[in-house]
């Protein structure tokens, strides 16, 4: 497949008082057209971030952002707070219509747009004049979705866009994005702490800890032989519904707390939590290398 968005030794780096805030620090990835690409890790690591330096909203401090030749159109993203990316002095109308307006589209064909595309996310023609406050959290998802679409973007940001809606929602969005994708060929960075739905959604997936990469394959590869020391920290902490199989897991427990992303000290960034953790850990970072095809691990100790 041709890889649709391309990250070369992307890097973020944000002055503050403390020093240097390397939010990114050196991320080379793909995303393949048509797939999603699931991001995993724990708050703060820097999934976010990577997502606006893919969309074009953060300009890398270091490292370059590449699309493929058959990408069109712009970026787009779905955030994760329903309520407050959604202007709440425009009608819902307005807030869908609003890139097709700095795109020349004209008022008459943003009007029948606009129309097609409340369509498309389930909601009614006459939720053109509404304001965002007159909708639920769910809906108001929907219509983010739906200004995503409104220019016909091949590669859509999806960051945790689902974590600020209720459980019995979350699904029928969930639902929605698939067949949106299957219907127009999308492509999804999808950003998640969420694992069972990264592992629902996802072809492939990067797990993501303190701006780095530490593993990355094909979502079946990585669920079911993880090679990361985090990779199965990570994993064994997920939530099982089934109480028979959760009692099967050997949950990993990892001493102290992640360091800052202050000014990070060379070598590995999980050395300081990890079992092991060894001296050569210290001295240098590992590079992502494959394993086996398709599957791509950050440690000295791996394989």
């Amino acid at each position: 497949m041709e890889a649709l968005v391309r990250g070369e030794n992307l890097k973020m780096h944000f002055s503050v008082s403390g020093g240097v805030l390397k939010a990114v620090d050196g991320v080379t990835l793909h995303i393949d057209e048509g797939e999603t690409y699931g991001l995993v890790g724990e708050s703060g690591c820097g999934k976010s971030t990577l997502g606006r330096m893919l969309a074009g909203l953060y300009k890398p401090t270091e490292g370059l952002v590449t699309y493929g030749e058959s990408f069109k159109g712009k970026p787009q993203m779905v955030f994760q707070d329903p309520y407050s990316s959604l202007n709440p002095r425009m009608t819902v109308g307005e807030i869908i219509a609003e890139s097709l307006r700095y795109a020349n589209v004209g008022k008459a064909l943003r009007k029948t747009r606009v129309t097609e595309l409340l369509s498309l996310v389930g909601l009614k023609p006459d939720h053109v004049n509404r304001y965002p406050h007159e909708f639920s959290g769910g809906q108001r998802q929907r219509i983010g979705i739906a200004r995503a679409l409104a220019i016909s973007p091949k590669f859509i940001i999806c960051d945790e866009p689902i974590s600020a809606l209720d459980v019995s929602i979350q699904a029928q969005v969930i639902n929605m994005l698939e067949d949106l994708q299957g219907k127009f060929g999308l492509t999804y960075l999808f950003v998640s702490h969420d694992l069972s739905m990264i592992r629902h959604i996802s072809h492939r997936v990067g797990v993501m800890y303190l701006g780095v990469i530490m593993e990355e394959a094909g979502v079946n590869d990585l669920y079911r032989e993880t090679l990361h020391p985090y990779t199965k920290a990570l994993f064994s902490a997920a939530t099982i519904p089934d109480p028979d199989m959760a009692a099967k897991i050997n949950r990993i427990i990892l001493q102290g707390d992640v360091p800052t992303p202050i000014n990070t000290p060379p070598g590995c960034q999980f050395r300081s939590r990890c079992p092991k953790a060894a001296e050569i850990c210290a001295d240098s970072r590992p590079e992502l290398r494959e394993m086996a095809p398709g599957h791509r691990c950050a440690c000295h100790f791996a394989g």
